[in-house]
């Protein structure tokens, strides 16, 4: 009896180290044929922080950008009651190109003007599972380092934005952004790096923001042609996402779909080197990407897009190279 009970437990230990020998993601089976459950299988978790109502508090994320709340008693709930105690504050931070894509972000105005992100945030803030909110005239402070969006030097021009969800047809998920009208600021700056004690350049902003903040500028491209992209048939705001991401900037701008021409087309500044990323989902539940750079000269240009059988896993390899 012992013996086969020894069998039994070795077999369950192998079997065991055999399925941790895999990641979660080269194990991921999607229910529907829809590309956000690729994309959503790829999504970074929230940093959790505690800040308490009745003290100021300071705390440093992974990327060494400071969220300063500089004064007590200033949250209230949904319902107008002042908070008192410890909120959680939920953080992602967004930088790079291949988190912009994780997380369905563009940088792209409400008006589709194209910005240049010096950094993007969700921040979230909750009290036993409820929704905290900052006072109307409150605000909090954030010191971004300029060299999380690769910039040795903070860029000038930068203006606070908040970030919509879009819920028309042709953005619809996407994340977009409106010029901050509450007054607040985002201007260059340098200060000491609580953790490593030395100097920092960067953007440091005070915002009423919630939910989406980000630090931008507007990108004055003057010239842009129309392109679409050959892709296959059965392409669609579903199974498809288009990227066009400019070389040595931090702007990136989706591909819209248009349903009378049933193709993904872009307006795209000629003459500037960009990157096309685009990953698609076949009615096999096939995971497929296609990166290709392009320096587009002219309108009416359409687009060879020869994709590429991939796993969720090879997919995250590639947005971390990004």
């Amino acid at each position: 009896m012992f013996q086969k009970v020894f069998y039994i437990l070795c077999f369950v230990v192998v079997g065991l180290s055999f399925q941790s020998c895999y990641r979660d993601s080269e194990v991921f089976v999607p229910k529907f044929v829809q590309i956000d459950e690729y994309i959503n299988a790829l999504k970074r978790p929230s940093q959790t922080f505690t800040i308490n109502a009745a003290e100021t508090s300071t705390f440093t994320t992974a990327g060494r950008a400071v969220f300063r709340f500089p004064s007590e008693g200033y949250y209230f709930e949904n319902d107008g009651n002042t908070v008192s105690g410890d909120i959680t504050v939920y953080v992602k931070e967004i930088y790079r190109k291949g988190d912009m894509i994780r997380e369905n972000v563009v940088t792209v105005s409400t008006g589709n003007e194209l910005l240049g992100s010096g950094g993007m945030f969700q921040l979230v803030m909750q009290q036993n599972g409820k929704k905290v909110l900052l006072r109307d005239d409150k605000k909090i402070n954030i010191d971004i380092p300029a060299v999380n969006t690769g910039t040795d030097t903070p860029l000038s021009g930068m203006q606070v934005y908040d970030g919509v969800v879009r819920q028309d047809s042709a953005y619809l998920g996407f994340v977009t952004w409106n010029l901050n009208n509450l007054g607040d600021i985002a201007e260059t700056g340098t200060w000491i790096d609580g953790i490593d004690q030395l100097e920092v350049l960067g953007y440091r902003l005070t915002t009423a923001g919630y939910q989406w903040i980000n630090c931008d500028y507007f990108a004055s491209f003057n010239s842009t042609v129309t392109c679409s992209f050959n892709l296959p048939a059965i392409a669609n705001p579903q199974n498809t996402r288009v990227f066009i991401m400019y070389d040595g900037l931090n702007v990136m701008q989706p591909a819209i779909y248009n349903s009378f021409a049933a193709r993904f087309v872009a307006n795209i500044e000629s003459g500037l080197p960009v990157s096309i990323v685009v990953l698609h989902v076949d009615n096999d539940k096939e995971l497929y990407y296609s990166f290709q750079q392009e320096t587009i000269q002219t309108g009416g240009s359409s687009i060879e897009v020869p994709l590429e059988k991939t796993s969720v896993a090879q997919l995250k390899d590639f947005l971390d190279s990004l």
